[in-house]
């Protein structure tokens, strides 16, 4: 997308999320997703798979209360603040107007390989499709997993950002 293109998209992104998506809790758990995923409450969803042993799971707010309490004593878990939990079913009614927003306009592929962190694969021309984005938004980050791949093809890592999310 041109600069003023993607710029344009973030911006109905985060109108449709704080318009459309339902509200609801984020938490990072200190635990593998294999640990973590039994132990998910009606609703409650893995949102991130961070690391091998860092999830972050998301829902509405009593799905992820009932999760993080069911989780093994002396589990580290961080509440997130967020007001809405991403990559979770509570963002389903946003996702056909950004799909909309996403076709309306023009993206070119990229001239260099980037690994999504949606499908933990290298993509090219999926990434021109308003459907990749749109799935994007409700699929679970695979950072772990994106991660293992780029390590096939890179040295160095960058974590930018506000905070140190991935170098930990």
């Amino acid at each position: 997308w041109s600069l003023d293109d993607a710029l344009r998209l973030a911006a109905e992104r985060g109108r449709l999320m704080a318009e459309r998506a339902l509200p609801g809790a984020m938490a990072a758990v200190a635990l593998p997703a294999d640990v973590v995923a039994p132990l998910l409450a009606p609703g409650a969803e893995l949102a991130a798979i961070n690391a091998p042993d860092e999830v972050v799971v998301a829902g509405p707010a009593d799905a992820v209360e009932a999760t993080l309490a069911a989780l093994p004593p002396g589990s580290r878990a961080t509440r997130l603040p967020v007001s809405r939990p991403f990559h979770t079913a509570c963002v389903d009614p946003m996702l056909a107007p950004f799909e909309a927003a996403v076709a309306a306009v023009s993206a070119r592929r990229p001239d260099r390989p980037l690994v999504s962190l949606a499908t933990a694969r290298e993509e090219s021309d999926a990434l021109t499709t308003a459907a990749f984005w749109r799935d994007h938004v409700r699929r679970p980050v695979r950072c772990a997993d994106a991660a293992r791949v780029l390590a096939t093809r890179a040295t160095v890592f960058v974590d930018l950002g506000p905070t140190p999310v991935l170098s930990t």
